[in-house]
């Protein structure tokens, strides 16, 4: 809103980012960004002695996985209509530190920022 009285354009996708082909099809149909925010996130809170297999493939799949396709898609459109952007990822103070219920949010928010 702020952006748009300042007279810029601001656009958002409403898309299953762990629908990797569907998210990069939408991308693609898309004019490059000039600025894209990556902001998709989830947590399962539990003790790691607790965490399932399926709790790490929801967590690490949309956190650390839709993100780095999410951006390779946005990166492709950029690469083909030759435009510098700026991806941005949110990520979180877990991902720079631990607490006990956090290791698979801290694990996915820390592959995000490497």
């Amino acid at each position: 809103t702020e952006l748009r009285a300042r007279g810029g354009k601001a656009e958002a996708l409403v898309l299953d980012v762990t629908d990797i082909a569907g998210a990069g099809e939408l991308i693609a149909r898309q004019p490059a960004f000039d600025i894209a925010v990556i902001n998709a996130g989830t947590n399962r809170p539990k003790l790691m002695a607790e965490v399932s297999e399926a709790d790490y493939d929801i967590v690490l799949d949309l956190n650390v996985k839709a993100a780095y396709f999410s951006a390779q898609a946005v990166v492709r459109k950029m690469l083909a209509e030759h435009i510098r952007g700026s991806i941005i990822f949110t990520t979180s103070q877990m991902g720079h530190v631990a607490m006990a219920t956090r290791t698979l949010y801290c694990a996915s928010k820390h592959a995000v920022e490497g």
